[in-house]
């Protein structure tokens, strides 16, 4: 039995890597190690082959804080289970309670992505070190054959659509580039279980995976197991032969709505008109500056095109453009309606700008005017805000002013009391003078030489180069900032930020109610927080 589950494991683990390419010789794998079964399985079994397939490992354990002793003790057992085996580990403590509230998220969703900012730094550090390409820099996660069956159902219950049953991909690109593997996404969890238990690997179990508080735990722990008693024993196996099933099917349909892409896109009448609309037909991975400003697709084609084609090709084009989330089912209903009706002038709106317009027999996918974009730009340069000083100078758009700790608790509070959208930021005015101004007391600094000496100045803007915002654990580039918070690229260039220097304190989002935030959250430097022993507020405050 001890041998064939080890057999057992290591060639699924092998037929995956073969058959969705997932690793070669030369690469290097940083491996997501919580201390439970399915990460310690996944990583002691690339042990085991790591000279077989020629690969480095490295391994990042984050300790989210949620559990307090339990946490430490999982840092403890992942840190000494690589150094027994001689494996690089990066650990990194975040308070992801904290990091949820702040941002006004989840605890599951902050804690996902402060494992991933983790995976991305490791694989980037160990790029520099080895002097490899990305391409050889994966980064394995431990999702298991019941995580998947967990996810379609789970996907199920929201309303997915038939991409949604392909399940967790086991192979994908990250935000950041690099690429994502699930070795051991058709293992079961028994198996795993053998696995670690033949090895004496002795993974920790986190013990909140067994309360039903999350919705996912719900279906672990209530549906799967009444299914499996109730109606079929076999469920989880069933879905993951559905999500293989959905993914083969998913890929076939991406390249037929490639083909009738690239056919609506040379029979579209714009070209007939002198508009050559061909160029760059060839190259989807273009900068922002070089992508078009629209795409014409001949409307006869797409009539005569099944929807499930037909609506990831105009996904396609609006993802060309730069448009790649919050698109539904209605606005794909109002770019169906003026296709089937074909007659010219017609105009369906998508998010953030973007619209179909039908013309000359093609619909035509635009972005924003361009105009609006180049304005806001123009704009921000010109606004900022003096030294920080008490005489701060007023600008149309940010005003500033320096207030006690007590006056800031009674500032927020009747703010937050009027319901009004988060149109303020504030921070800890005596540690930002200290930081940015090198004194050992900002309060002497402000009596003494003034703020103007301090060198602090505060500027509305957009992004510049060097640009970075402090997270709880080290920093972020303004790009990668961008890319996380979802905003499409040709608008990245209108996000106003406050910064100072190359610091951004705060990037505007649409929940400043301001017309032309481009970004759905704000987002704010983890640097300078207000505290208990906060003598001085800085209060920053957006308006139109």
């Amino acid at each position: 039995m001890e041998k064939n589950i080890k057999t057992k494991v290591i060639s699924e683990i092998r037929q995956a890597i073969l058959r969705y390419k997932m690793a070669d010789k030369g690469d290097h794998i940083v491996f997501g190690l919580s201390g439970g079964p399915d990460s310690v399985c996944l990583f002691f079994a690339f042990y085991l082959m790591r000279e077989e397939l020629g690969i480095t490992m490295s391994a990042v354990h984050i300790n989210h804080k949620f559990r307090p002793g339990a946490a430490e003790e999982d840092q403890s057992y992942v840190e000494n289970l690589c150094d027994r085996l001689g494996i690089r580990c990066r650990s990194e403590v975040c308070d992801c309670g904290e990091i949820a509230e702040r941002l006004g998220i989840t605890s599951e969703e902050a804690g996902r992505k402060v494992r991933y900012e983790a995976f991305d730094a490791e694989a980037a550090y160990m790029q520099e070190q080895l002097g490899i390409a990305k391409s050889q820099v994966k980064i394995a996660i431990a999702h298991n054959m019941e995580d998947q069956a967990e996810t379609i159902l789970f996907r199920l219950m929201r309303g997915t659509g038939t991409d949604g049953l392909s399940g967790i991909e086991r192979k994908r690109t990250s935000e950041n580039g690099y690429t994502i593997i699930r070795p051991i996404l058709g293992i079961s969890r028994k198996d795993i279980e053998e696995f670690c238990k033949e090895f004496e690997l002795a993974p920790h179990i986190d013990l909140t995976n067994l309360e039903p508080i999350y919705t996912r735990n719900k279906i672990r722990l209530g549906l799967i197991p009444y299914i499996q008693e109730n109606f079929n024993e076999n469920i989880t196996e069933a879905l993951n032969r559905l999500a293989v099933i959905a993914g083969e099917d998913r890929e076939y349909m991406r390249q037929q709505a490639e083909k009738c892409y690239e056919e609506a896109r040379k029979n579209a009448a714009a070209s007939e008109l002198g508009i050559d609309r061909l160029a760059g037909l060839k190259s989807v991975d273009k900068s922002s500056s070089e992508k078009e400003e629209e795409i014409a697709l001949n409307m006869e084609i797409l009539r005569n095109t099944p929807n499930a084609i037909r609506h990831r090709v105009m996904m396609k084009s609006l993802a060309e453009l730069g448009l790649t989330q919050d698109i539904s089912a209605v606005h794909m209903d109002a770019a169906d309606s003026l296709i089937e009706r074909g007659v010219t002038g017609k105009t369906a709106e998508f998010p953030y700008g973007y619209k179909a317009v039908t013309r000359y027999g093609d619909i035509v996918f635009k972005k924003p005017q361009a105009s609006a974009s180049g304005d806001i730009k123009k704009n921000a340069d010109k606004r900022k805000i003096s030294e920080l000083h008490k005489n701060i100078e007023a600008s149309p758009i940010l005003t500033a002013k320096i207030v006690t700790a007590e006056e800031w608790r009674e500032y927020e509070r009747q703010k937050n009391d009027s319901g009004a959208p988060k149109n303020f930021a504030a921070f800890d005015y005596n540690a930002l003078c200290e930081a940015k101004g090198g004194f050992a007391a900002a309060e002497e600094a402000e009596e003494k030489l003034g703020c103007a000496d301090v060198g602090l100045k505060i500027v509305l803007r957009g992004k510049e180069a060097g640009d970075f915002i402090a997270l709880t654990v080290g920093r972020k580039k303004v790009q990668d900032l961008l890319v996380d918070s979802k905003v499409p690229r040709d608008l990245r260039s209108s996000v106003l930020f406050a910064a100072a220097g190359n610091e951004i304190l705060w990037m505007i989002g649409a929940d400043s109610g301001i017309s032309c935030a481009a970004t759905a959250k704000s987002r704010f430097t983890a640097n300078y927080k207000i505290s208990q022993a906060s003598k001085k507020v800085l209060i920053l405050e957006i308006g139109e």
